[in-house]
C-alpha cells in the first residue's frame, strides 16, 4: 500500500511540473489523469493473478 501511495505521489508531483509548464492548469489536470491511471496500472499488475485467472468450480 505504501509503495502504490509513494509512486502516485511521485508520479503526479513530477508530471504536474512538467505538464504544468507546457499547458498551465490543463497540465494538472492531466497529471493527475496520467497518475491515477499508472496507479490502476499498478494495482491491475499487482493483482494478475485474482483479475486474469480462470475460476473452476469444484462439484
Amino acid at each position: 500500500y505504501f509503495i502504490g501511495e509513494i509512486i502516485f505521489n511521485l508520479s503526479y508531483f513530477l508530471l504536474s511540473y512538467y505538464l504544468l509548464k507546457t499547458n498551465a492548469v490543463e497540465g494538472v489536470l492531466q497529471a493527475y489523469f496520467y497518475a491515477n491511471l499508472i496507479t490502476f496500472v499498478l494495482i491491475l499488475f499487482m493483482f494478475r493473478k485474482l483479475f486474469f485467472s480462470e475460476i473452476s468450480y469444484h462439484t
